[in-house]
């Protein structure tokens, strides 16, 4: 009985010029899935891409197969609602934020307001959810984003 998500999708593979399957879990755990939900600017399809595969699949691969844009995206847009699906959410944040590298010119750029847009979203879920059972999770990744929003002192 079909459930209405796809276990099959179609891609063109570039040394073969030829359409055929591939398994959606393996395209989405080589950053493919993640990258196109992005682009498409649909948080429920970045969402359904990030249930089909646990974070440790796409994020346990060295090296990421994400791009620094591409992760920096997944966060600013998996943040954006933190009321619903929020383990989910909160688990590819954590995993997403881990893997951002400080070193690359783009994130550098761009890291400290998406991550004080993050800590902005956390606190407003934290004020009104404050007997959730994520508040700890949420708290925990405040912090580690703490550090990545205040300058560090030389």
């Amino acid at each position: 009985m079909p459930t209405g998500k796809p276990s099959r999708v179609w891609c063109c593979r570039p040394l073969r010029r030829a359409a055929r399957p591939c398994s959606s879990k393996s395209m989405i755990a080589s950053g493919w899935g993640h990258r196109n939900a992005l682009t498409a600017a649909d948080l429920n399809l970045v969402l359904y891409v990030c249930e089909t595969v646990d974070p440790a699949q796409v994020f346990g691969q060295p090296p990421c197969p994400l791009s620094q844009p591409v992760l920096l995206s997944l966060i600013q847009q998996l943040a954006s609602d933190l009321g619903t699906r929020t383990d989910l959410k909160l688990s590819y944040l954590e995993e997403a934020v881990m893997h951002l590298d400080h070193s690359d010119p783009i994130t550098r750029d761009h890291m400290g307001s998406v991550m004080a847009q993050v800590r902005q979203k956390l606190f407003q879920f934290l004020q009104a959810e404050p007997h959730n059972s994520l508040g700890k999770a949420a708290r925990r990744l405040s912090l580690m984003l703490h550090g990545l929003v205040t300058p560090s002192l030389p």
